[in-house]
């Protein structure tokens, strides 16, 4: 840095606190960054997680304590969705366009593939178009849009179509349909 003389014969430095003042504030932004990580890194987001499955343990628990056997049946449908993967998926067409429940203007538009089990065909699958498009209609129609425009209003949506589609093929032994596949979705 260079030195002036001023009137009084002190000498100044030029550029005085001012590079100080920013090499501080950086060297406190990387300490509070390196602080983060090292202190709070994946042991925080540990901590956060169980306290999430705790909360979600202790809500689990209330549950059962208040709906006895409900509450099992929910557990069991939080487990796998799908009980094999399909052998091939068969679109359900065309395109389901539903007013959604709730009141207002709102619809959803969405296409749907249903994947069939080994040893089931397109054809047999076809045989029963008309009551599966019904049972889609009927379950969309019932929804509000405010429990479909999540990944988990979208999963249990998946959960209860699985369901009620496969008491469609009740002639059957086995289950016909083992996954549900959105291939268009779109709600207004």
């Amino acid at each position: 840095m260079s030195e002036h003389k001023a009137e009084g014969g002190e000498t100044k430095k030029k550029g005085g606190t001012l590079p100080l003042i920013i090499g501080l504030v950086l060297l406190m932004v990387g300490l509070l960054v390196a602080g983060k990580v090292v202190l709070g890194g994946k042991n925080a987001d540990t901590k956060k997680t169980s306290k999430h499955k705790k909360a979600a343990s202790d809500d689990e628990e209330t549950k059962h304590t208040k709906k006895g056997d409900a509450a099992e049946e929910d557990s069991a449908d939080d487990e796998e969705i799908f009980s094999e993967p399909a052998e091939e998926f068969v679109a359900l067409e065309p395109e389901f366009t539903v007013n959604l429940s709730g009141g207002g203007d709102h619809y959803l538009r969405i296409s749907i593939s249903v994947g069939v089990r080994k040893g089931f065909t397109k054809t047999q699958l076809e045989h029963h178009l008309a009551p599966l498009r019904d049972s889609v209609i009927t379950i969309l129609s019932a929804k509000e849009v405010k429990q479909l425009n999540t990944p988990e209003g979208k999963k249990k949506l998946k959960k209860e179509m699985l369901k009620k589609l496969n008491k469609v093929f009740h002639e059957e032994k086995e289950t016909v349909i083992t996954e549900i596949a959105f291939t268009a979705f779109a709600t207004q």
